[in-house]
């Protein structure tokens, strides 16, 4: 019988095995490198903590050893004070952030990338002056920029520091530019530049002013009579004798006799002899051009007045004078007569044969009308141009009661009561109380919304964002009609005639998407609706009106930061194209829109609520034909409106 025969290990001995086989020896375990870089314009630190680990502190790119498996814990503290403190901008490569604090499991080894900056420093830049004109920024690894109006830029602080060279030019055309005016707390000026370190918080101003102009005066002397003319034009002396040119302009006067008169010559200006006169308007400038009578019997001065703008169906008042030397007879006897040169309609007069006389016309439009004067021998004439608007072409927003001038509408604040003041030139031709509602209504504008060629009132309810409009008929209110409620995101930013049709429509703006919305109104109802767009929302609806004669208004907008002008051209409820007319300084506001030369045109009306100025854009479409400044007024006075009070279409 065979034996099976067992080894008998002794007990100590199998423990010592097992603890072998359990056991691994500290010095055998695999570290692992962690490597930190540090990157970006600042400085700073990194506390490292590993659970079993000492804490380390590290101020520049290293790597550091660590137990397979183990969890680290980076903190990112920036340093540095004043100018030169740091921020910390960020981690990658981090397993998870936190803040300023990055987490990294240690399977592999691992890198990751710390970011501090330098605090980033503000160049501050001061507009100053009534003129306008813009500053481009530009600079070595910078982004390049150009500003209309006071503001601030960011810049990242390097080493060495940013240089910015600002570049400021005036802006405007012709007679419009303005002129730069200097620099003030600029380290490095040259001319209209200026140089700026970004070491620091910087701040600089600017300043332009308004357009320099020279005066040119024409004087006539002598016995005999002529006329004066200029290029550019503006002199036609004659009439106009004194035109404001911009500084430098070069002007050429000519001088023609009239008939039975010689020209003498130049005097003043620099100007001699007959020929062109070639004066430069570095100055003010006065020039004197003589004529003489020639012997014997002289033509009939004759001067028809100065040309007219009316609305239909007013009369034009012609002021013409004639003027003899009472030959060849002795009296002298001058007939005179008006006529008409050209014009689509039929001019009545009410005494052709008298210089001073009234037309009518039976239609809209530009007519030429002739004095002309005779003393038997010898005639002479002149002309004017009379411009007939149709009033109800001209569609006045706020003529209550039809008879071509604009009224004034009042609200009491305190009752509600709406009264209407009916206008005749600057004068109340009559007065009366429209009605009153509760205060929660309040009155958003007029347009004559059914074609009657009578305003009638916009309301708005403050509070369920309705809408009510009276029809109006001089002092009486025919009926009253709620087109809607839209939203009270929804402003009313215009009201007038889009789509040409004769009524006025309203124009809204949605505070919150930027959207335009359009009503097209026939009477107290929405005859069609439509969106032609929308803009960002630091573009404001400033109003509407027609600026490119096609009887159909135009909306114009307003940058809330830097002042610039856009105009949508419109076709009813279609934006057709746009404009950007130009940037004035933010303390110019927009106050009103119309026509203010009686083109036919809408005009912009600017209001400085710094220093009271007026100006006023004349506009050509999307193009500002002509910027004047009729002047200023104290700020305890505003501008509130505008409207045609005399008839006159401007």
């Amino acid at each position: 019988m065979s034996k099976t025969h067992v080894k008998v290990i002794p007990l100590s001995a199998m423990v010592i095995v097992l603890v072998l086989v359990g056991w691994v020896f500290p010095s055998m375990a695999h570290a692992l490198g962690l490597t930190i870089n540090f990157g970006g314009s600042g400085t700073g630190r990194v506390e490292a903590n590993s659970p079993g680990t000492d804490t380390l502190f590290i101020l520049n790119s290293n790597t550091l050893d660590y137990d397979q498996n183990s969890s680290v814990t980076l903190t990112a503290t920036p340093t540095g004070f004043g100018t030169s403190q740091s921020i910390f901008s960020s981690w990658t490569g981090c397993a998870s952030t936190s803040g300023n604090q990055c987490t990294v499991v240690m399977d592999a080894s691992k890198a990751v990338n710390v970011t501090f900056n330098l605090v980033p420093v503000n160049l501050t830049i001061n507009f100053s002056g009534t003129g306008t004109g813009q500053v481009a920024g530009s600079g070595a690894g910078t982004d390049s920029f150009s500003i209309f109006g006071s503001q601030t830029i960011p810049y990242d602080q390097k080493v060495p520091p940013s240089s910015v060279t600002l570049t400021a030019t005036p802006t405007g055309l012709g007679a419009s530019q303005s002129t730069f005016a200097g620099w003030t707390g600029c380290p490095s000026p040259s001319g209209n530049q200026c140089t700026v370190i970004m070491s620091a918080n910087q701040t600089v101003g600017v300043a332009f002013n308004p357009p320099v102009q020279r005066t040119l005066t024409v004087t006539k002397a002598g016995t005999g009579s002529g006329t004066v003319t200029s290029a550019p034009g503006g002199i036609s002396c004659g009439g106009d004798c004194t035109e404001a040119y911009a500084n430098g302009t070069a002007v050429r006067l000519t001088a023609v006799a009239s008939a039975g008169s010689t020209f003498e010559g130049w005097s003043g200006g620099g100007c001699t002899g007959t020929g062109t006169c070639a004066v430069n308007m570095t100055a003010a400038q006065a020039v004197t051009a003589t004529f003489t009578q020639n012997a014997g019997n002289q033509p009939p001065s004759v001067d028809a007045g100065p040309s007219i703008t009316i609305a239909l169906p007013n009369t034009a008042a012609l002021n013409g004078t004639v003027t003899d030397d009472g030959l060849p007879t002795t009296p002298g006897t001058v007939s005179t007569l008006w006529k008409k040169v050209s014009g689509p309609g039929t001019v009545t007069f009410a005494n052709a044969s008298s210089p001073s006389t009234t037309a009518s016309f039976s239609g809209a439009g530009t007519y030429v009308l002739e004095l002309t004067a005779t003393d038997g021998e010898f005639e002479a004439s002149s002309s004017l141009t009379i411009t007939a608007n149709d009033a109800s072409v001209r569609r006045l927003s706020n003529d209550l009661n039809a008879d071509g001038t604009a009224d004034l509408l009042w609200r009491n604040t305190l009752n509600g009561v709406v009264v209407a003041w009916l206008m005749k030139n600057a004068a109340i031709d009559t007065s009366g109380v429209l009605g009153g509602v509760s205060s929660n209504w309040q009155i958003m504008g007029m347009g004559d919304v059914n074609a009657d060629s009578h305003a009638d009132v916009i309301w708005r309810n403050t509070t369920s964002g309705a809408v009510a409009v009276w029809l109006m008929n001089g002092l009486t209110r025919i009926s009253t009609g709620f087109p809607g409620s839209p939203s009270l995101n929804y402003v009313i930013k215009g009201i007038g005639d889009m789509d040409g049709n004769g009524t006025a429509d309203l124009v809204w703006h949605n505070t919150v998407n930027g959207a335009l919305v359009i009503w097209l109104m026939n009477g107290s109802t929405i005859a069609n609706s439509g969106f032609p767009g929308r803009a960002p929302l630091q573009w404001q609806v400033a109003g509407v009106g027609d600026v490119n004669a096609d009887e159909k208004a135009d909306v114009i907008w307003r940058h809330t930061t830097t002042g610039a002008v856009a105009i949508w051209l419109m076709d009813g409820l279609t934006h057709t194209s746009t404009g950007f007319p130009g940037s004035p300084p933010l303390s110019y506001v927009i106050k009103e829109i119309g026509d203010v030369d009686g083109n036919g045109t809408a005009d912009i009306v600017w209001h400085n609520k710094l220093n009271g100025a007026v100006a006023i854009w004349i506009m050509n479409g999307t193009k500002v034909a002509f910027a004047g400044f009729p002047g200023g007024v104290p700020l305890n006075w505003q501008i509130t409106g505008m409207g045609d009070v005399n008839a006159d279409g401007q």
